[in-house]
């Protein structure tokens, strides 16, 4: 039994062996316009962050770009959500 187990150990290391082989060849022998490029990255794009704002409701800080604006007196408030600015604006001014 034991001979068996490791024996087919050995086969399945010797496939996997050969499965290997075959990957780090197959790029070698592909035609020339199928090779994939080696080492192509594309550069990383800088990430463009907008001022983040506090919601005045639940705290949350919020992108500006992306914020639900209101205005009350005269002056743009921002809010994480649409539910945050309902809210703000049935509440009565402070």
């Amino acid at each position: 039994m034991v001979v068996l187990v490791s024996r087919i150990i050995l086969v399945l290391l010797i496939l996997l062996g050969i499965r290997l082989l075959a990957r780090v060849l197959a790029p070698l022998f592909a035609p020339r316009g199928t090779r994939p490029a080696t080492r192509a990255r594309r550069p990383a794009r800088a990430v463009q962050r907008g001022e983040m704002l506090r919601d005045p409701v639940c705290g949350t800080w919020v992108d500006q770009r992306i914020a639900v604006t209101a205005s009350r007196d005269g002056r743009t408030v921002h809010f994480c959500s649409a539910a945050c600015r309902d809210r703000y604006l049935t509440e009565p001014p402070s």
